[in-house]
């Protein structure tokens, strides 16, 4: 194995944890993550789409859409009804840690792929059949999309490519096969060597940076937590480069992480305004006309009128953004039109949420409502930060947040919507919700509209009440089951049934129901016996027994079986009343 790869590889498998699991299987998962890194997911977790041991020819299929893992079908539906556009992208990984590259195993490769489309018998792993039905739904929201599905299919070996051999061939008759179904505006069958291995890894783990010409800008004064901060006009043109990512020209959406509100689409009321404004003759006075955006960003180098910022965040201005991106075409040469901007360099994040909030209170919407669940998720983020080893976790409130960071063991990093169905499952007993439907999950994040619940007694997420120590304890459980399917101690067969071994785990420590999310005196005592259990050396017997007590009932242990709430009363109804593991 080349030696700088066989490094990183290392590195990765530490951060993840991934324990004394062999070099291939690392490799396949290394893989896995680069690729979907360079696809700019933004929410979900890759190992979701490494397919079942053995499975012939893929490692791994991955459908986002909006840049979130799509793991069920009825996500689609979902985020079809959350956005007005969607953008679908498909990847397939195949990875060998040797430096060879093997015709045959590059045809099975490329077979698999190809088979994907075709319904072709390709293998009887869950994840491939459940991604084809994922495929079935995309077909069916085809309207949605604002043009037709992007797709990369990479295989990888450590060794150095080589551009006339056999591989090469046979990727290339992929392309043309992928070609002839006119389904793809982006067709990527590449070989990743050891260079380009190499380079996705160091981009995968690096925040978004971005130079631009920033001119006409005057330097704020002094204010307090603030670095240094800068208002004026940026050219459209300019702008472009802190939205648009540099490798495959698509929309950065991490850097609107701390944006309150998605983009509403270009059909809004707002938004059709500001089309129409940049489509015509008035788009110079686009200055005048718009209120521009705020970015916020924790590394500014400033040059002369160069401005070099790493880790950044657009957090108002997200409906601008997206319009401006989507007729990037038209401002293409057009030095006339500028967009009112504000950087501001900090790392306060008290300020940070009081620059959101202020930025964003010019609608009906009132500020106290406006930054609740951004306050909720701090909180939760600073009781994550207060922990301390061996029981540290961190929550991850900005697609990835802590990347960069070299000392953070990435596989304690807890991001959203993992900690969203660590709730459902181990809080509110909802693992057929986290199993099938996470993205109905996500549609129940707090906002001004829903506090304490979603308006049809379903408990919101990260209420401005919510006691923090609650989702850490559904956090803890989670990355403790993790662990052990990751260093394989558990048998790989319970992984589809994991969010109902969190729920039956949960109760065999704590019967009964848990406590309201925002209950703040019960909320905090109620976690430490699960707590202590599920950090205990022994937490191998608790889930072992949770997940025979799961098997136990004769449910198939699949995502279909277990995905509705028949099976999760089935189960508890077979929970004992004590845990017999201690």
């Amino acid at each position: 194995m080349n030696p700088i790869v066989e490094a990183l590889l290392k590195q990765f498998a530490k951060t993840q944890e991934l324990g004394s699991i062999d070099s291939a299987a690392a490799f396949e998962q290394f893989v896995t993550y680069c690729a979907l890194s360079s696809e700019r997911l933004d929410q979900g977790d890759f190992r979701d789409a490494l397919t079942d041991k053995g499975e012939e020819g893929l490692d791994s299929v991955a459908i986002i859409v909006n840049g979130t893992l799509v793991s069920d079908p009825s996500d689609i539906g979902e985020l079809a009804s959350k956005f007005a556009r969607l953008q679908v992208a498909y990847v397939f990984c195949q990875a060998k840690s040797g430096e060879k590259w093997n015709g045959g195993d590059v045809l099975k490769f490329t077979r698999a792929v190809a088979g994907f489309f075709d319904k072709t018998n390709i293998g009887t792993s869950s994840v491939v059949a459940t991604a084809r039905e994922i495929h079935d739904q995309v077909l069916s929201h085809i309207g949605q999309l604002d043009e037709n599905p992007r797709i990369s299919a990479y295989y990888a070996t450590t060794g150095k490519w080589d551009s006339e051999g056999h591989a090469a061939k046979l990727l290339s008759e992929l392309r043309e096969t992928l070609e002839a179904n006119a389904y793809f505006s982006l067709i990527r069958c590449d070989a990743i060597d050891a260079a380009r291995i190499q380079q996705m890894y160091r981009s995968a783990t690096a925040p978004p940076t971005a130079t631009v010409e920033f001119a006409s800008k005057v330097t704020l004064p002094a204010i307090n937590g603030v670095d240094q901060a800068y208002l004026g006009v940026l050219p459209a043109t300019e702008l472009m480069k802190l939205l648009e990512d540099g490798e495959d020209g698509s929309l950065r959406r991490s850097v609107f992480e701390d944006n309150v509100r998605d983009f509403q689409g270009s059909d809004a009321p707002v938004n059709s305004r500001i089309r129409e404004t940049l489509q015509s003759d008035e788009r110079g006075r686009f200055a005048v006309l718009n209120n521009g955006i705020t970015v916020v960003v924790r590394d500014l180098q400033v040059t002369g009128n160069a401005f070099r910022l790493r880790d950044y965040q657009v957090v108002n201005g997200a409906q601008t953004s997206n319009v401006l991106f989507a007729n990037k075409e038209v401002l293409n040469g057009d030095a006339s039109v500028f967009v009112p901007t504000r950087i501001i360099q900090t790392a306060d994040e008290d300020l940070i949420t009081a620059i959101v909030t202020a930025t964003n209170s010019q609608t009906v919407v009132p500020p106290e409502q406006l930054n609740a669940r951004a306050v909720a998720e701090r909180n939760v983020e600073r009781f994550f930060a207060a922990t301390e080893p061996p029981r540290n976790l961190l929550y991850e409130r900005r697609s990835k947040q802590y990347e960069s960071t070299s000392d953070v063991i990435k596989s304690r990093v807890i991001d959203r919507l993992t900690l969203v169905r660590s709730v459902a499952a181990v809080v509110l007993d909802e693992p057929h919700l986290a199993t099938g439907y996470p993205a109905q999950l996500m549609s129940r994040l707090a906002d001004a509209r829903r506090s304490p619940d979603d308006g049809i007694g379903r408990v919101a997420f990260f209420g401005a009440d919510d006691e923090p120590g609650i989702y850490f304890a559904a956090a803890a459980a989670y990355y403790r089951l993790d662990v052990l399917f990751r260093t394989v101690r558990l048998d790989p067969k319970y992984k589809p049934a994991r969010w109902h071994i969190l729920t039956v785990a949960r109760h065999l420590v704590v019967p009964g129901a848990a406590p309201a999310l925002d209950d703040s005196k019960p909320a905090r005592s109620w976690p430490k016996p699960l707590l202590d259990r599920v950090w205990d050396e022994k937490a191998i017997d608790l889930f072992t027994h949770a997940a025979n007590i799961v098997e136990s009932t004769g449910l198939e242990l699949s995502r279909t079986a277990l995905r509705n709430a028949a099976a999760t009363t089935q189960i508890l109804k077979t929970i004992p009343t004590a845990d017999t593991t201690t």
